[in-house]
């Protein structure tokens, strides 16, 4: 099966135990990861990208929680893989911007981007 789809985003600060699920609207998460060569070697690009719908009070206290902390992101995609990123060395970062488009059907929520840059790739596993 070759499913081009994101079905599954989960998160936890680092040095936490638990992982939590992040909510999102379905078929939103996208994924890329770009590798660059540097002077210093490789440098590995990952970004996640995805919408949360219904701006709530709730959901901004979260989203602002985790601003600014390191991050461990395991995603899932549509062939059952796990993605894993950030580690204590080269955690994920979130940021967030919040929007109400202003038309008929138009969008009303969160747009969630989690970046991480490390000289290492990130890890999936293989079924």
């Amino acid at each position: 099966m070759n499913a081009g789809i994101i079905t599954r985003v989960e998160y936890r600060i680092e040095g936490e135990q638990q992982y939590k699920v992040m909510e999102f609207t379905f078929y939103s998460a996208s994924f890329t990861s770009e590798i660059k060569k540097t002077e210093a070697g490789l440098s590995h690009h990952l970004q996640i990208d995805l919408r949360v719908p219904k701006i709530t009070k709730t959901t901004s206290d979260t989203l602002s929680s985790l601003l600014g902390r390191k991050l461990n992101v395991r995603f899932t995609d549509g062939n059952g893989r796990v993605h894993m990123a950030g580690n204590a060395s080269f955690p994920a970062r979130l940021v967030y911007k919040t929007g109400i488009r202003g038309n008929a059907g138009s969008w009303n929520g969160y747009e969630v981007t989690i970046r991480q840059e490390s000289p290492a790739a990130y890890t999936v596993t293989d079924n």
